[in-house]
């Protein structure tokens, strides 16, 4: 679409939806590597992977979406991701699954990655249709964009005194040894408010998440930045709390928090004064 304002249609995307299920963390263990299967012409197929938070993970499938926003799940796709990632791992256990969800890839109709710049408007460099495995690729391709633009324009290299190339992250409660959590709980009250049970995230860390540099505004703003609400229950526990602490320290009202974006607030209203 972005492509298009630009005055360039040589290329059209095509959403896919593919989705998943997720494993409760007493699941990632049992496998020590990513298991793939034969790839087929819509990807690299359902994989059974084991995540860096220790939990289990299967999918995706590949259908095509009637939206690009289309995340929807439905249990005859779900069904079917566990059926072909069982032919890789036959004891998985659908009893262990704490949630599903789906993801868009952008599907490009040329069958490969889109890295150019535009044959109809000059100056402008497309990075477009980037599949699997663009995870993988986006180092190289931010260096092969980068070449782009020096091919385009005369570009002066700034020293590191002019911008920052790392950001600090405090190691999280729950990766602390205990001799560090007495540290840190004798030191601040809140890390000794455990806000999320299942990930032991303490009520400093969501505080943190507020206040740090495009700070957390949404409940899954502070899922994703502290894990908050990843655990087996899925925010069955933290969620209100989670929505007091932002409402604290945003001044937002907590019948305006939202789970994700400003079209789903978590509550309709107040039921009474």
């Amino acid at each position: 679409e972005i492509s298009k304002m630009a005055g360039d249609d040589s290329f059209k995307i095509i959403p896919r939806r593919g989705e998943y299920i997720l494993f409760d963390k007493t699941e990632g263990s049992k496998i020590n590597t990513v298991l793939f299967q034969t790839p087929t012409d819509k990807g690299k197929g359902i994989l059974v992977t084991p995540t860096v938070d220790g939990n289990l993970m299967i999918g995706p499938d590949s259908t095509v979406a009637s939206e690009k926003d289309d995340k929807c799940t439905n249990s005859e796709n779900l069904d079917y991701v566990f059926q072909i990632a069982s032919k890789s791992y036959t004891k998985l256990n659908l009893k262990k699954s704490i949630t599903v969800f789906a993801g868009i890839r952008a599907t490009p109709d040329t069958k490969d990655f889109i890295i150019e710049e535009s044959p109809k408007c000059k100056n402008f460099i497309n990075v477009a249709g980037i599949e699997s495995p663009g995870l993988t690729a986006s180092p190289a391709i931010a260096v092969y964009v980068e070449n782009i633009v020096k091919s385009l324009m005369e570009m002066k290299e700034k020293g590191k005194d002019e911008y920052t190339m790392t950001v600090k992250h405090d190691k999280p409660f729950s990766e602390m040894t205990n001799e560090e959590k007495e540290k840190a709980c004798s030191s601040d009250e809140l890390c000794r408010k455990i806000i999320c049970r299942c990930e032991t995230v303490s009520e400093k860390e969501i505080v943190a998440a507020i206040y740090a540099p495009c700070g957390a505004r949404t409940v899954d703003g502070v899922k994703k930045r502290t894990r908050a609400g990843m655990g087996r229950c899925q925010g069955g526990f933290c969620s209100p709390h989670v929505m007091r602490i932002l409402s604290e320290h945003t001044g937002i009202p907590v019948n305006k928090i939202a789970k994700a974006n400003a079209d789903s607030c978590v509550l309709g209203r107040y039921s009474r004064d």
